[in-house]
């Protein structure tokens, strides 16, 4: 049943986001929550059959997570034009460049055999 799937989903997230409150951990519950659910299927604590018609329901619904940036869009039409693209250029770049650097960095450390 769907419903109670998907509670199992929910409590999954909740307890996840508890958790990491309660122990400090810098990480979001959804973070932590997926950790959860990946240990308890590797650990075989969970099926992934008990699973799936909730997690079928929520990505059928996935749609309705993309709507609020779609009424910003219809609200600053500017972001359409050459501001959208100036700000995508700069999101583009500013994480290429990121992803770079950690890249270099991770390549720089574990060749110097700390």
């Amino acid at each position: 049943m769907a419903p109670v799937e998907l509670a199992a989903l929910i409590a999954i997230w909740w307890i996840a986001g508890r958790l990491g409150t309660l122990l400090h951990l810098p990480l979001p519950g959804s973070l932590l929550g997926l950790f959860l659910l990946l240990a308890a299927l590797a650990l075989r604590l969970i099926h992934p059959n008990r699973l799936r018609r909730g997690s079928n329901l929520l990505l059928r619904h996935l749609i309705l997570f993309f709507i609020p940036p779609m009424m910003v869009l219809l609200d600053h039409p500017e972001m359409i034009g050459g501001l959208g693209i100036k700000l995508l250029a700069i999101i583009v770049i500013g994480t290429v460049s990121v992803m770079t650097a950690t890249g270099l960095v991770v390549q720089y450390l574990v060749r110097d055999d700390l």
